[in-house]
């Protein structure tokens, strides 16, 4: 009998779909099973659609009948139970956030003789505003239920040790996020060529401008507020153009603010973008900033490694301990201080366009190490079969 790793997660996603489809690429060459149990086929806030053809692995969407609480939106999962039960996997990986109902109806569906929990952790401390409390504890108990935590980075492992005292005793798995290397490494530098025909088409190509990319929802938690207000004041800002991809609560509010400084010019924003744009934007760019003020393990980071450009990345970004060696592929900086956003971009601007391809190669090379999709998903298996 094949044994089954069954992945549980809440909707499918552009990066997870990569995921995936190299996981049963590789379990399937190991003589092992996946099965991913989607909780819902979208969210409120996503512009992802599903397309099955870009999906090479089994998987089930379960009856969702959704629970609304104030503005926010869970799934609801009645089938979790029988559908766990029938499959009796040897691995259970479970992922999404740790109240949603299918999560917590987990614990009544499997037989720890059988099966193997482990629970996919990306947040971290510094993206918490609550670390007290009745529904701390109540995370506690839902995280010190599980066998063993398949953890991103060492911020995502901290949390899991922070949160589930059990957790000493018990493995974790180290599953650093993934992605397309042939689109953001290869079709990016592909595009790089054509980078003054990029710039034009973007109404970017004027003489002596730098070019920064940001790629975030244009809600609070992502910072880009903070950095709007610190560009403002910046005296370097004549030399820079700060493109932005995203929408969010906050466009209307930010593009008044910079329409109101006259500097619509240098901070453009350019709404959601889908991928194809996003590599585009990748191969024009001099750099690549990530302002967030919590940010659990952004996959946007890792992309832009690919893309062999500089990080500026906030000390909020859960995955820079592994992605962003300061003053070597680039620069970090506190979100909340914005003398600490300037000095950045001063350092940025002075490491000019030499600095900036070291810096650009150190990121790829960092990349290749750390995130490449053939040396991570091999790994994840070894340790995944000792369990």
């Amino acid at each position: 009998m094949t044994q089954t790793l069954v992945s549980l997660t809440n909707i499918p996603t552009p990066y997870r779909t990569h995921l995936y489809n190299a996981l049963a690429r590789e379990m399937s060459a190991r003589g092992l099973g996946l099965h991913v149990l989607y909780m819902a086929k979208s969210e409120p806030g996503r512009f992802w659609t599903f397309e099955p053809e870009q999906h090479h692995y089994p998987y089930t969407f379960l009856k969702d009948w959704p629970l609304r609480f104030r503005r926010h939106e869970l799934p609801f999962n009645p089938d979790i139970l029988s559908t766990l039960r029938k499959q009796s996997p040897r691995w259970l990986l479970v992922s999404g956030s740790w109240y949603f109902p299918a999560v917590q109806m987990t614990p009544l569906a499997v037989n720890h003789r059988q099966t193997v929990t482990l629970f996919w952790n990306e947040s971290n401390l510094a993206y918490m505003t609550r670390k007290n409390g009745p529904v701390n504890a109540w995370r506690r108990h839902t995280l010190d239920w599980y066998d063993g935590y398949v953890v991103p980075g060492a911020w995502a492992r901290e949390y899991v040790q922070a949160y589930a005292p059990s957790s000493a005793g018990k493995p974790f798995l180290n599953l650093p996020n993934v992605v397309n290397e042939r689109l953001f490494r290869d079709k990016t530098a592909e595009l790089r060529q054509q980078r003054a025909k990029l710039r034009q088409k973007w109404g970017c190509d004027a003489p002596g401008k730098t070019i920064l990319l940001t790629v975030a929802r244009l809600e609070p938690i992502k910072g880009v507020q903070e950095l709007v207000e610190a560009l403002l004041d910046f005296g370097g800002l004549d030399h820079l153009i700060l493109l932005v991809a995203g929408t969010g609560a906050l466009q209307e509010t930010l593009q008044a603010r910079v329409r109101q400084a006259g500097r619509e010019e240098n901070i453009r924003f350019l709404g959601y973008q889908d991928e194809a744009r996003i590599l585009e934007l990748l191969a024009l760019a001099d750099g690549f900033v990530l302002p967030s003020l919590g940010d659990p393990y952004p996959l946007v980071v890792i992309e832009a490694s690919f893309a062999k450009l500089p990080l500026l990345l906030s000390n909020r970004v859960g995955c820079h301990p592994e992605a962003l060696h300061p003053g070597h592929n680039g620069l970090l900086f506190d979100p909340y201080q914005p003398e600490s956003i300037r000095d950045a971009l001063c350092a940025f601007l002075e490491a000019g366009p030499t600095g900036w391809q070291m810096m650009g190669e150190r990121s790829l090379a960092n990349a290749e190490a750390v995130f490449s999709t053939e040396q991570v998903l091999p790994h994840f298996l070894d340790e995944l079969e000792t369990l």
